[in-house]
């Protein structure tokens, strides 16, 4: 049961670090000037969308 408890732990964390890193893209891409900058061009139209659900597939941690 340990070893159970210690590999949600483990997918947990891995699960918290790959939002982190998504909200980090998202906030970057936010600042990438377009290709129509030199015409006065919006800033973050780059969508990020990871897919259907932002939580990660258990299938995905298990590699």
């Amino acid at each position: 049961m340990e070893n159970l408890e210690n590999e949600l732990n483990r997918i947990q964390d891995y699960a918290e670090t790959i939002l982190d890193v998504v909200a980090e893209l998202r906030a970057l891409a936010n600042d990438v000037p377009t290709k129509q900058a030199p015409q006065g061009g919006r800033k973050g139209v780059f969508p990020c969308v990871i897919g259907p659900s932002t939580k990660p597939s258990l299938n995905v941690l298990r590699s």
